[in-house]
């Protein structure tokens, strides 16, 4: 038996896709009295990958050969290696798409996510949905431009998900909270029930367990979570604790993140690609805390920024320092487009 939704051939009896978690199994839950009803299951009629690409006119992101680039900067010249020019216009490509995929997203979450039942069940598929073109995009890259062929599209999705996952994060510590609540409720009916003369009881049929799992990849039981003890108000209260906004900022950065991994694994093949290294990362962070502190003398400021430039030019306040330290001044201007700072970010 397979999947109807991305093929993959399915364990005997299963319930829902491992691989893209499609539900196999239609049959109707009851919903908790109270409890508004989840929506329809997203991945039922996820559009085909094929399609989310025109639907959404995403950027077929061709291979980059970076070329070395040289830039007038403060009185000195900036030059940037064409490996990291290649990795700067994979980040600025992936982050178009990571916009068009993130509001895709954003415009379902809207329209479907309205109580907790549907966060647990429904959100896992939905972002999974909507990241799978930008991971194909980043595969296609890999096999196809550059004859990278020791890494399979499941170990490429996972090391991703292990490496950049935010919403992974939030979907645990609601998961936590659950199982609190369940805890909690559960301890509340044992003491109340060894109150009673003549009766003693060590549990109540046990703690429903709402195990932690791939977000990208899997869905929880509908029937486990929502047969479990936890009453409507006590559903609502933790569903108000996702703030949409903030978890949508995750969404973001979790898709456009996918330019790390394709990148990591050309840099780690030899492809003339940059990636950032721990070492460099903190090296560029000390020097631009040392820089904003006013702790490097003024005659070797231009010099310290370049090295930043050369170990992370990402670093987070980089471009806010340098264009409120040089407001209008061309040459930051001219960094401004080449990086793509826009929003606060490149």
């Amino acid at each position: 038996m397979f999947c109807s939704m991305c093929g993959k051939e399915l364990k005997p009896g299963a319930i829902f896709c491992g691989f893209c978690g499609a539900k196999i199994n239609d049959a109707e839950l009851p919903s908790p009295a109270g409890n508004t009803a989840p929506a329809e299951n997203p991945a039922a009629n996820a559009p085909a990958l094929q399609d989310l690409n025109r639907m959404f006119q995403l950027q077929e992101i061709p291979m980059q050969q970076g070329t070395e680039r040289s830039f007038p900067f403060l009185g000195d010249t900036l030059v940037i290696s064409s490996g990291m020019d290649a990795f700067i216009a994979y980040r600025k490509l992936f982050r178009k798409n990571a916009v068009q995929m993130q509001r895709a997203l954003e415009q379902e979450y809207n329209s479907r996510i309205n109580c907790l039942d549907n966060y647990f069940t429904d959100f896992p598929i939905m972002y999974s949905n909507y990241r799978k073109p930008l991971l194909e995009s980043a595969f296609r890259l890999l096999i196809g431009s550059y004859g990278i062929y020791d890494i399979s599209a499941e170990t490429f999705e996972k090391n991703h998900d292990a490496d950049f996952n935010r919403c992974n994060q939030l979907y645990e510590i609601m998961i936590n909270a659950f199982n609190e609540t369940i805890e909690a409720n559960q301890n509340r009916k044992i003491r109340r029930y060894n109150m009673m003369p003549g009766f003693i009881f060590s549990g109540i049929g046990g703690i429903v367990a709402a195990t932690a799992v791939n977000i990208a990849t899997t869905k929880m039981l509908e029937s486990s979570i929502r047969n479990a003890n936890v009453s409507p108000a006590q559903r609502k209260e933790l569903f108000q604790r996702i703030h949409a906004d903030l978890l949508m900022e995750d969404v973001f950065y979790d898709y456009w993140n996918v330019h790390y991994s394709l990148t990591y694994q050309l840099n780690q093949h030899g492809a003339d690609v940059w990636y950032p290294t721990v070492e460099n990362n903190n090296k560029a962070h000390g020097l631009l805390t040392n820089i904003k502190a006013g702790l490097i003398p003024p005659e070797n400021k231009t010099g310290a920024l370049m090295q930043v430039f050369h170990a992370r030019p990402q670093e987070d306040g980089l471009f806010q320092y340098l264009n409120e330290a040089y407001p209008g001044n061309p040459d930051i201007g001219a960094l401004n487009t080449y990086f793509g700072y826009e929003n606060g970010t490149i």
